[in-house]
């Protein structure tokens, strides 16, 4: 039963549309934390 769920897990993660959107997740919160980050003034001022 659990490698069932396991397999179904391997496929749905292999999905390439599904990485694509991890990936634009990723981009996505990379981009938001680089704009807090230069707003507060700069890499150096992390919290």
């Amino acid at each position: 039963m659990t490698s069932v769920i396991v397999k179904q897990g391997l496929d749905f993660l292999d999905s390439p549309a599904v990485v694509l959107e991890i990936l634009v997740v990723i981009c996505l919160l990379f981009l938001e934390f680089s704009l807090a980050s230069l707003h507060k003034g700069g890499f150096g001022e992390r919290v």
